[in-house]
């Protein structure tokens, strides 16, 4: 890399480092540092070292070298709607969940952030997720990194974003050579060193999130303010702010305070020991780190003004939390006692915690403390990792109440100071090296002899889990690969230790054990420390056999980069300025925004605002207690039926495709659907499944998936609920088989649950059931936490594939689809099916399969619904033929029917119509429990093919199925406009708006509610008033928004997006107020007739911040200027002496 400097006096030859002055390696004289310029320098060492960094890159990721893969996650896509039904062999199984935040988050983002950069659309709104938010300057400020958006804007995203990650993990290990280098040591210490920096496990698995881009400037910057100190650099005082703005941008907050935090404090040590100058190169140093915040304001103070109004309630367990106590070898060599959940470790965050630099850099750094060689450099990083080790381990809870609430360091573990660990790890594993040859063999045998037994202790632990009874096979190979390259590296070490000449041949033994025993622990410990507990498809085994093939980081085809399919063809052709709402994990939060589509379900930070608005959808859209993790559950706590749903624009919902509309009617307790093994349970056997719930339902309703049955009945199996808390029966019921859905149905006649109390559902099949039921569940994979399977008296790690549920008026009253058989009546002639209703249902509509309708009059029927222990009867004679379904329709105009009373439904063929009608039926299988047939008044062994509809607790007549293929996409046929017309205008608190909203049943254009503070632009009240008129979207960008409006009155322009205060809006050009509207959607008040309204996005913040960042550009480059012509008399008159 080419460097610009002060001084011209050339260069010593001599290939070894500069001399150290005492108490500072490498560290000339003021009145020398022109003229010292040693090997740190040459190209030659540093073109070799980049040749090695590359040959290791291909012999670790070779499908991007050779076939031009892209390093990326998305194969974790085709886990989900509308993918899955898309996967192939090279899609799945989905690699490494840990990496999701990518796929449903930063790859969206940095998509849609190139395309509209590429149109000349600066984003700092976003409209397509979290129905509008602010978006550049806050948190998605990693986008602004300049070298990945240069790579994204040239490349795309898949070959951009793969150049940036190998690109930057080879300029860390450069720059942690040539660190280094510059501090003393020789080639060999830091080459070993910049490979364990650069392929350490925690460096892998940060490999390719773009936030952690920190990891690779530290050594950069610790290389450049040992140049500013050494030789003055020029192009290193400009650098080094320019650097740590990237680092404020790219990463997170977390990371970057700690990484400031560290880099300041090494320039104030250093700074400290070079005398004459300590005070001059505080300063300087203090200036450096001033100038990049604020560089960054834009950035910084659009964050601060978002979060100025977030939810900060959930922190108050995070602050209570306490990082489980285990031996510090558990978490340095984590195999050691077994898989991490063994010790109650949360899983989702032991891949953060748990690190491994490589044996041999382990066991040098620990033999190393004994040489007693102390620099102050040295001493600097024995120190902070000292330091690091004790915070993040909290040894002996010492620390607890001292730096507990520390802002930068505290007791609650947080990754990003792994970082740090790492870097400081790979310089004292180098000093190690660099010492060998300076140490006296009997010091280095004694501390071999002191330091190999950790090693043989660690190797003996593993093995004793590895060779135990609840070790896989995987694990079990996967143990003798690592520990193949564990015994090779403490070979190595004890090798060295002896006093070994270390050759040529000895330093590549080294290099490549540390190579191979670093990417074994990569490859091997995705599978090893998750096992399969995030898998629902597949088999174990052969999943990890492909993980141990990929690693940590996967590589994909490029052309599955997101690919195009179907659904999201349908949604891109027909979605318009309006939203799609996903249910479940239907869509995958964010990916909509990658193909440009609306989506109201994205993923991302929610003030306060925001969340209210998405509770007036789903009340519980936030009970998992994160302000970035929401749910919209596939039932009816998601309200869709309300007018807001109309309000904010959502003209499609999307379903997983195995749900059907009925589904959106239920209130589960639980829903657990995954599956990838099988229980066989053979007549008399039981299987019991545990869970807790979290909140009271009455439950009316057990679902449990069967693979397949060989039944005789009907009712083959038993299921009971009992309260393990108290010991009490809840509920017991027999079966109801539902032969084409594949399942097992219950009915618990409304039985209430108790919040925290555990419940066993026991499910028995009859000793007469006739045959084995395969039942679906999990294998490994832990869906409920809180449940467990006990199967006939042994216990089964996993879930049953079951729902409990209220019904809250089903869609089907019974939906009988089943037929083998086909019966014909003439004129005159009817049939007959009784049916008995397991609880009170309103039915409203009524319909027959026929395989033939050749009746001169095809709707010329009658039916006839009669009470059997009453006699009551009602008659409709309106029937509907619908000759492309082959459905012959009656509605019922909400008949009631009895609970448990048997009813009997005739269909009658009128007299005069000539002709015949075939139906279709069953013959010989009853499918409708107690319910038969009559033909001709006939019995007939079967069941009509019919469905008999009931109304739900919500009407959702107004949803429509348009789209039924990878997903199900239902059509909100009374969606309102991107932006509409209101005529009314009330005021309440925040608390009554919201309440307002949450009982409103009519039509929100009527009128429009508003909070006090907004009455100076809103003006006074007003009734409610439907408006005539119409509004076009003419216009829809990210921070600009134009429409072309229409109204018979003066009245309210609402736009269903978020209010944001940074909105401006103008009226044909003139500006006008814009208030909340609705709790926190965007309104105007607009003036009778056509106008052009136009809104853009510009916060009262941006032209101050970026005014201030850019005039701190300035004087930087004054500085340098200023600085630069000082230090030219100065480098004269040392040339002249």
């Amino acid at each position: 890399m080419a460097e610009q400097d002060t001084h011209t006096t050339p260069a010593p030859t001599t290939a070894e480092p500069i001399a150290a002055a005492p108490g500072d390696p490498a560290s000339p004289s003021p009145a020398h540092g022109a003229t010292q310029r040693a090997s740190f320098l040459h190209r030659h060492d540093e073109l070799a070292v980049c040749a090695v960094l590359v040959l290791l890159s291909v012999v670790a990721w070779p499908d991007v070298w050779l076939r031009h893969d892209a390093l990326s996650p998305t194969d974790l896509i085709y886990f989900y709607t509308p993918w899955a039904v898309h996967a192939t062999e090279d899609t799945v199984p989905g690699t490494n969940p840990v990496l999701s935040d990518l796929v449903d988050m930063f790859y969206p983002q940095m998509e849609y952030m190139r395309k509209c950069l590429k149109e000349g659309d600066i984003p700092f709104w976003c409209d397509k997720i979290q129905n509008g938010t602010p978006f550049l300057l806050v948190i998605k400020h990693e986008l602004m990194t300049l070298p990945l958006l240069a790579l994204i804007m040239l490349l795309k995203v898949p070959v951009g974003l793969t150049v940036f990650f190998i690109f930057r993990h080879l300029i860390g290990g450069l720059f942690l050579y040539k660190y280094a280098r510059i501090i003393g040591m020789d080639r060999w210490a830091g080459l070993c060193g910049a490979i364990a920096f650069s392929y350490c496990k925690y460096t892998i698995q940060d490999f390719i999130l773009p936030m952690d881009f920190q990891l690779f400037l530290i050594p950069m910057v610790a290389y450049g303010t040992e140049r500013i100190i050494r030789d003055r650099s020029l192009l290193w005082v400009w650098l080094i702010p320019v650097l740590h703005w990237m680092n404020i941008l790219s990463g997170f907050p977390a990371g970057t305070a700690y990484c400031l935090y560290f880099l300041a404090l090494y320039a104030a040590w250093r700074a400290t020991f070079q005398p004459g100058r300590r005070l001059r190169l505080l300063g300087l140093f203090a200036l450096l780190n001033v100038i990049p915040f604020l560089a960054a304001a834009p950035a910084l103070v659009a964050t601060a003004d978002f979060f100025s109004g977030f939810d900060w309630s959930y922190r108050e367990s995070y602050w209570s939390w306490r990082l489980p106590m285990t031996s510090l070898l558990t978490w340095f060599f984590p195999i050691i006692y077994g898989p991490p959940y063994a010790r109650g470790t949360p899983i989702g965050w032991w891949y953060e915690y748990a690190f491994h630099i490589g044996t041999l850099p382990v066991l040098l750094v620990i033999q190393s403390l004994l040489f007693r060689r102390y620099d102050n450099v040295r001493v600097f990083f024995l120190l902070f990792t000292a330091w690091l080790i004790a915070i993040l381990y909290n040894v002996g809870n010492i620390l607890e109440h001292v730096v507990r609430h520390l802002p930068v360091f505290n007791s609650n573990p947080n990754t990003r100071q792994k970082l740090l660990l790492v870097f400081t790890l790979a310089i004292l594993f180098a000093y190690a090296l660099n010492d060998l040859p300076r140490v006296t063999a009997r010091l280095r045998k004694l501390a071999a002899i002191l330091a190999a037994p950790i090693g043989v202790v660690a190797a003996a632990f593993a093995a004793r889990y590895a060779l135990s009874a609840e070790a896989t096979a995987f694990v079990r190979s996967a143990f003798w690969l690592q520990a193949a390259a564990v015994l090779a590296s403490l070979g190595v070490f004890i090798v060295l230790g002896l006093g070994v000449r270390a050759g040529v041949w000895v330093k590549a033994l080294a290099v490549l054990v540390l190579f191979v025993d670093l990417q074994l622990w990569d490859k091997s410990w995705y599978p090893l420390s998750f096992g399969d507990r995030n898998l629902t498809r597949g088999t174990g085994e052969a999943i990890a056999e492909r993980r141990i093939a990929v690693g940590w980081n996967p590589t994909i085809r490029r052309e599955t980069f997101f690919p195009k399919i179907p659904a999201m063809d349908f949604l891109i052709e027909n979605i318009g300025p309006h939203k799609l709402l996903g249910l479940n994990t239907t869509c995958l939060a964010n990916v909509p925004l990658f193909y440009g589509v609306n989506n109201f379900s994205g993923r991302g930070f929610f003030d306060a605002r925001q969340k209210g608005l998405y509770r007036l959808v789903n009340e519980d859209a936030f009970t998992g207690g994160q302000n970035t993790a929401f749910f919209f559950e596939s039932s009816l706590r998601t309200r869709l039926a309300s007018p807001i749903v109309d309000a904010l624009g959502i003209k499609y919902v999307a379903l997983d495709h195995r749900m059907q509309i009925e589904d959106l009617q239920r209130d589960y307790a639980v829903k657990q659907t995954d599956w990838n093994a099988q229980i066989a349970i053979a007549p008399g056997q039981s299987l019991r499944q545990s869970f807790t719930p979290s909140r009271s339902i009455k439950l009316d309703r057990c679902m449990i998936q069967i693979a397949q049955g060989l039944w005789k009945s009907a009712s083959p199996a038993e299921l009971r609920l009992r309260d393990a808390t108290d010991g009490r029966e809840a509920a017991c019921a027999h079966a109801r088989w539902i032969p084409a859905m594949r399942r097992l149905e219950f009915d618990l006649d409304g039985f209430e649950t108790i919040p925290g109390h555990e419940y066993v559902v026991t499910l028995t099949t009859k000793p007469d059931a006739g045959g084995p039921v395969d039942v679906l569940c999990t294998k490994d994979v832990d869906i409920i936490r809180s449940g467990s399977i006990d199967w006939d008296g042994g216990p089964w790690k996993g879930d049953l594939t079951f729902s409990l549920f209220a019904d809250h008026g089903n869609t089907y009253a019974f939906d009988q689809k089943e037929w083998n058989d086909s019966a014909q009546l003439l004129a005159g002639e009817s049939l007959t099916q009784t049916y008995r209703a397991a609880r009170e249902l309103t039915v409203d509509r009524f319909d027959v399969r026929v395989q033939e309708n050749a009746l001169s009059d095809p709707a010329g029927c009658r039916l006839t619904i009669t009470d059997v222990e009453s006699g009551e009867k009602r008659e409709w004679t309106d029937a509907e033929w619908d000759s492309e379904r082959g459905v012959l329709a009656f509605g019922l105009d909400r008949h009631a029917l009895p609970p448990g009373r048997e009813v009997e439904l005739r269909l009658d063929i009128d007299g005069a119509n000539a002709g015949h009608l075939a139906v279709y039926c069953t013959k010989e299988v009853d499918v409708l429990p107690e319910g038969t047939l009559s033909i001709g008044g006939r019995p007939r062994g079967g069941d009509l093919t019919a469905s008999l509809y009931a109304v739900g607790r919500h009407d959702l007549s107004k949803y429509k199925l348009v789209f039924e293929r990878e997903i199900v996409v239902l059509e909100n046929t009374q969606v309102y406009g991107r932006a509409w017309l209101a005529g009314g205008l009330s005021y309440g608190s925040p608390e009554q708006v919201l309440s307002a909203l949450s009982e409103a049943t009519g039509d929100l254009r009527e009128l429009i509610w508003a909070e006090e503070d907004m009455r100076a632009i809103a003006g006074a009240p007003r009734p409610a008033a439907r408006v005539t008129g119409r509004v076009v979207p003419v216009e829809l960008r990210s921070s600009k928004q134009v429409f072309s409006a229409e109204a018979d009155r003066d009245c309210y322009l609402v736009v269903g997006d978020n209010y944001d205060h940074g909105w401006r809006a103008f009226i044909d050009g003139s500006e006008t107020g814009v208030f909340r509207a609705d709790y926190n959607l965007r309104a105007i008040c607009l003036p009778k007739g056509s106008h052009k309204v136009e809104f853009v996005y510009r916060p009262p913040w941006l032209v101050p911040a970026t005014a201030l960042a850019l005039f701190t550009m300035a004087g930087h480059l004054y500085l340098i200027r200023r600085m630069r012509r000082k230090a030219r008399p100065l480098s004269e008159k040392a040339a002249a002496q």
